[in-house]
């Protein structure tokens, strides 16, 4: 049975709390990372294309631009790239490939888990 993530403040600041290592190997960050504001201008004719392949499978334009993403990061030149980063990691780390992994995915549940803890307390 899969662990329940935490539902309140009080939990999810305890789960926080709890685990300091999340998305660390010997103290230091596995991923890093930036906050940037992309906002990116599109010809029109590129849009007009999106939206079509979108009529043509009934889907959104989020749902089209998640399709795109997803057929990225399945090109080969992409998986590559991920498998590079992960063993230049996994020798920086003296680990292997799968716990950086793990460690990656553990990152982006810090970062999630403290954006939402800090957007509790406002309330």
């Amino acid at each position: 049975m899969p662990r329940k993530k935490p539902e309140t403040p009080d939990k999810l600041n305890q789960d926080i709390e709890q685990h300091p290592e999340r998305g660390m190997i010997n103290g230091e960050d596995v991923v890093r990372f930036k906050t940037i504001k992309l906002q990116v201008d599109i010809p029109r004719e590129q849009e007009l294309a999106l939206l079509q392949f979108g009529a043509t499978q009934g889907m959104s334009k989020t749902e089209v631009i998640r399709h795109a993403l997803a057929v990225f990061n399945s090109l080969p030149s992409t998986v590559e790239c991920v498998k590079a980063w992960q063993e230049q990691r996994a020798m920086k780390f003296d680990t292997d490939t799968k716990a950086i992994r793990n460690k990656v995915y553990g990152s982006y549940k810090k970062v999630a888990r403290l954006h939402r803890a800090k957007l509790e307390k406002k309330d």
